[in-house]
């Protein structure tokens, strides 16, 4: 299952709270498809079966072209997605899994690196005095050691967690949920500006005084537009 965490390198881990009064303007990034170009979670469990297709029983090794094919669409996800993360880490132990996500976490921040106007953006805005925020629907060990890798140590991270060895997921910090999973760990609206390319942030974006959509699908953009009300700022990178 999985679960609201937040976590920081040395600071703060599940429960506890963000020191509210010390903030300045938070300002909130999403992580996948705008810090990193692509999908961190799905990139490491689609790792995790290529390297170990003995743990594909017959069934899911039959469906695995076209499964993986749903897995890059966000909206046919849902049907599939478990089964291969159960799969993937469901014989790991909880310790396993965290090293396993961790190290791949590493070697995808060396080998793809991030996006730099994004690493732009968010230097400037900590440089403006803001308190910026990694707000991603991806798994914690996995989000926190992609971002150290990426140079981003300094900056908190709110996730989602998994639990092993039953690899189900529960609370997912993604849609509501994230904007949820912000408030507990400190992150209380309304925020300076949320950058995402999801419309799944929508009830995120509707949060922020300024939302920006990154990289956005023109069904992203109209669906924005009538969410909110007001079209959001659009940047490409």
């Amino acid at each position: 299952m999985i679960a609201v965490f937040i976590r920081t390198l040395g600071g703060p881990v599940m429960g506890e709270e963000s020191p509210v009064g010390a903030l300045g303007e938070v300002v909130v990034f999403d992580l996948d498809g705008v810090i990193y170009r692509g999908d961190t979670f799905f990139r490491f469990i689609l790792n995790l079966l290529r390297a170990n297709p003995a743990r594909l029983t017959p069934p899911l090794l039959r469906i695995f072209p076209a499964g993986v094919g749903s897995l890059v669409r966000p909206h046919a996800r849902g049907a599939v997605l478990g089964r291969f993360v159960r799969a993937a880490v469901g014989h790991m132990s909880l310790d396993q899994y965290q090293d396993a996500a961790a190290a791949f976490g590493r070697r995808l921040a060396h080998a793809e690196g991030a996006v730099a106007a994004a690493l732009h953006a968010i230097d400037s805005h900590l440089k403006a005095g803001a308190t910026v925020v990694v707000a991603t629907a991806s798994e914690i060990t996995l989000a926190r050691a992609y971002l150290d890798g990426v140079g981003l140590n300094h900056v908190a991270v709110v996730g989602s967690r998994i639990a092993v060895p039953a690899a189900g997921f529960s609370e997912h910090a993604r849609g509501a949920n994230k904007v949820a999973a912000l408030k507990v760990a400190g992150y209380l609206p309304p925020f300076a500006q949320v950058y995402t390319d999801s419309a799944a942030d929508l009830p995120l974006l509707a949060h922020a005084a300024v939302p920006v959509l990154v990289n956005a699908s023109p069904q992203t953009r109209a669906r924005a537009k009538e969410y909110l009300g007001t079209r959001p700022r659009e940047l490409e990178w």
